[in-house]
């Protein structure tokens, strides 16, 4: 006879020894943690020639080696499409050979992805280059948050902010508003296989406000998304990017009250445009946490 308290969330068998004893096997075999994994993101909007100083070539699958002294070899998977793809080995700790010719996965946002790995060293190697670049005024780090889901429980990672638009009118004629998310989105799913590696089910959208096409207070949101599944190791980091944005404007330096004097004041005064394309790229570095 077996009853269940569920308040207790308890199992009361009444058996046989011999049948207790092989139940309480069972449940011991069965009764297991549910492994969690630490999702890290970094989302930095970077100079275009960033990617490139840090190493990332999209679309890329390293090799691995078993030691530091050992030449990098082996016949990698792509991070995407999880078929083999042969490729002559590197011999430096962060610059292993890449393979560059893969498809776009995610043609209808423009995204790339790219993984990294370089023997558990990523992550800090990643996090010195981050923090390099932005003393020297190459990226600005734009949200760093962590979450930790289960195994199989979906995460979201949101950054951006709510745009107020008009929604209609009310019995009285009135304009009523309301709030729009304009958004950069991020939603992993995990699932952690027996080896401590990850599936990673990713869906991404970027909701931005057009002001260009804005038609007096009615300005369109253009909404983009994609999804795709990768399988990385625990530790690795996954890259996004592709979502670029052009940053106008003029700058003027000068003398104080010189440079406002009319018809000579452009004598003391300077003038610079700036049309400057920004990368924003997200770094993605699913950790799988130990169970106690």
């Amino acid at each position: 006879k077996i009853t269940v308290d569920k308040n207790t969330k308890t199992i009361i068998m009444t058996d046989t020894p011999s049948k207790i004893k092989k139940a309480r096997e069972l449940a011991k075999r069965l009764d297991r943690p549910t492994k969690q994994v630490m999702i890290e993101a970094r989302i930095v909007e970077a100079s275009t020639s960033f990617s490139k100083q840090l190493g990332i070539q999209w679309n890329f699958q390293l090799q691995h080696r078993n030691d530091s002294s050992m030449p990098w070899r082996g016949t990698p998977e792509w991070a995407l499409k999880n078929t083999a793809a042969n490729y002559s080995g590197g011999n430096t700790l962060y610059g292993p050979s890449f393979s560059t010719n893969h498809p776009n996965f995610s043609s209808n946002l423009g995204l790339v992805f790219s993984t990294l790995s370089s023997n558990g060293l990523t992550g800090a190697f990643i996090n010195t280059q981050i923090a390099l670049s932005e003393t020297e005024g190459q990226l600005k780090v734009l949200s760093s948050p962590k979450i930790v889901t289960r195994d199989t429980v979906k995460a979201t990672i949101q950054q951006g902010t709510k745009v107020v638009l008009p929604s209609g009118t009310d019995s009285n004629g009135n304009m009523t508003y309301e709030l729009v998310d304009a958004s950069l989105k991020l939603e992993v799913t995990p699932k952690i296989t027996p080896n401590n590696m990850v599936i990673m089910n990713v869906k991404i959208s970027d909701d931005y406000p057009d002001y260009a096409n804005a038609l007096g207070e009615i300005v369109p949101i253009n909404t983009k998304s994609a999804e795709t599944t990768m399988m990385v190791a625990s530790g690795d980091t996954v890259v996004i990017g592709g979502i670029y944005k052009e940053n106008k404007g003029i700058n003027e330096t000068g003398q104080p009250w010189l440079k406002d004097i009319p018809i000579i004041g452009w004598l003391f005064k300077n003038k610079t445009w700036n049309d400057e394309k920004r990368e924003l790229l997200i770094f993605l570095t699913p950790t799988v946490l130990p169970t106690g």
